[in-house]
């Protein structure tokens, strides 16, 4: 269920700030923007971004390129906007329109992008992705079936000459494969364990139906998880799970590829499995607390925090137990990352 701190009406959304070459010649709130231009939207694409002024330039480079007929709202969020470096490169668009969102968040960010957005269609991806130009006609192609409220796409990495970038790749990655599936609501209430969003696809590369959001039993995005969160991630694989329970089908489309720029050196990668592995623990406590999935619960049991995050990821628990299974590089990075070493995690290594 949707918590009581998400905006459940477009209208309860926080106010951003259009940018000046989107708002002139008067100045306008975004929202004042975006409804003043009466022109019929077929899309709206959100993107939320943090002081990545070159990602964000490749980003919508890519984007401009898409082969659609389709009309396209642009919206970035800018979740740091006093910087002004979000705002410098938008500039450099006219097509796109610049938002602001000053509570330090990626799910507020998304909020404020999805709130305003104008299109039947509502497409999320992050601001270090690059798409090919048939990117956009292939994760839509799915919703011609009614039944389909959301699509996923595939992750892929955009380069693999750097150590953290491979094992980034080969003991996480983005992406669900190279096989189509699809879920909904009987496969969720078939399931006998967890049900792990982050196998469904991420907010990275997906599409929604706009009235998704609408529903009460899925809502906006969970504002207390995600990137600039204490959690650190988690709020797109709740979604999905909000999703799929509520009775829609969602649709993973590998076909429907992004290009993803992972992390180059191993600290910024120890820091970054080290947020998925605290906001595993949460995602599944989120479920028991807030959705009553009590067959789930025990994916949140343990004598300690290590056992929990280890319940939560397989792929942690082989770290832990067994050091030669991930390279002595990584291992070290993940311990000794800023904001790691000394944790609850660190303290329950042996």
């Amino acid at each position: 269920m949707p918590n009581a701190s998400m905006p459940n009406n477009p209208a309860e959304a926080s106010p951003a700030e259009a940018s000046p070459a989107e708002a002139s010649p008067a100045e306008a709130s975004p929202a004042e923007a975006s409804r003043a231009d009466v022109s019929p939207v077929d899309v709206s694409i959100v993107i939320a971004t943090y002081d990545r002024p070159a990602a964000l330039h490749h980003c919508l480079e890519s984007l401009l390129g898409q082969a659609t007929d389709r009309s396209l709202e642009i919206l970035v969020i800018d979740n740091h906007p006093v910087s002004g470096l979000t705002a410098a490169t938008v500039a450099q668009f006219p097509r796109v329109t610049y938002l602001s969102e000053a509570r330090t968040g990626a799910a507020y960010a998304r909020n404020t992008g999805i709130a305003v957005s104008r299109g039947p269609f509502i497409v999320t991806i992050d601001d270090d992705v690059t798409v090919p130009p048939n990117w956009l006609e292939t994760l839509l192609s799915h919703f011609q079936r009614p039944e389909v409220g959301v699509v996923t796409g595939n992750l892929l990495p955009l380069s693999l000459e750097a150590e953290a970038e491979q094992l980034f790749e080969q003991y996480w990655g983005l992406g669900c494969g190279t096989q189509r599936f699809e879920v909904d609501g009987h496969w969720f209430a078939a399931s006998k364990t967890a049900v792990a969003g982050w196998d469904l696809g991420a907010t990275a590369n997906a599409a929604f139906r706009a009235e998704i959001f609408s529903d009460p039993k899925v809502g906006m995005m969970e504002e207390t998880l995600g990137t600039g969160t204490p959690v650190g991630a988690g709020e797109d694989p709740y979604l999905f799970y909000r999703v799929v329970q509520a009775g829609h089908t969602l649709v993973y489309e590998p076909e429907a590829f992004v290009w993803h720029q992972h992390r180059q050196d191993l600290r910024a990668l120890g820091q970054q499995t080290y947020r998925y592995s605290k906001s595993a623990a949460a995602y599944h406590l989120t479920t028991w607390i807030f959705d009553g999935d009590r067959a789930r619960s025990k994916r949140c049991s343990g004598p300690c925090p290590c056992t929990t995050f280890a319940a939560s990821f397989p792929q942690l628990s082989g770290c832990w137990t067994t050091r030669c299974l991930w390279p002595g590089g990584m291992w070290w990075a993940t311990v000794w990352a800023p904001g790691v070493c000394g944790a609850p995690i660190v303290g329950c290594v042996g």
